[in-house]
C-alpha cells in the first residue's frame, strides 16, 4: 500500500487532529495510507501549494475543491 508523500508534514493530521486519536486513525488509514489521491487536502495541496490549503478543509470534503481552486485562481496575479 502506498502512503501519501505529505503524511509526515500534513498539519491537519499532525496538529489539528492530535486530540482526536480514534478519528485520526480512521482518517489516516483511509487517506494517508489508502486513497490519498482522493483526499481533498491532498488535491488542494498538489494544485495550489501547502499555504493555500484551508485549515478547516477535511479530507472527505471533495465538494469544496472546485470552490477553493476557483477562488485561488481568481486571486492569482502572475
Amino acid at each position: 500500500m502506498t502512503t501519501c508523500d505529505h503524511a509526515e508534514s500534513c498539519i491537519f493530521f499532525n496538529e489539528l487532529m492530535a486530540d482526536m486519536p480514534s478519528t485520526l486513525g480512521e482518517y489516516k488509514q483511509r487517506y494517508c495510507q489508502g486513497n490519498f489521491q482522493g483526499c481533498a487536502r491532498y488535491m488542494a495541496r498538489e494544485a495550489l501549494g501547502v499555504d493555500s490549503v484551508p485549515l478547516n478543509l477535511l479530507p472527505h470534503q471533495l465538494e469544496r475543491i472546485d470552490a477553493i481552486l476557483s477562488v485561488n485562481r481568481r486571486n492569482f496575479h502572475p
